[in-house]
């Protein structure tokens, strides 16, 4: 990554301090006892304006 000047530099460090400070770590169980590939989406209800930076699937084994 570079950058052109200590701007953009400084910009991009606040984007990323933002980004540390904001987050979160969420966990569920899943509903379904399906081995096997899951999608899984989240969003926030009240702000869909606002990035959500999440995985998009999850592996279930099988429990047997």
């Amino acid at each position: 990554m570079s950058f052109d000047g200590r701007g953009e530099l400084e910009q991009a460090m606040n984007v990323l301090n933002n980004h540390i400070r904001n987050s979160y770590i969420l966990s569920f169980s899943p509903t379904s006892a399906e081995p096997g590939l899951h999608t899984i989406k989240v969003q926030l209800a009240h702000h869909p304006e606002m990035m959500v930076s999440a995985r998009t699937s999850y592996w279930a084994a099988d429990s047997k």
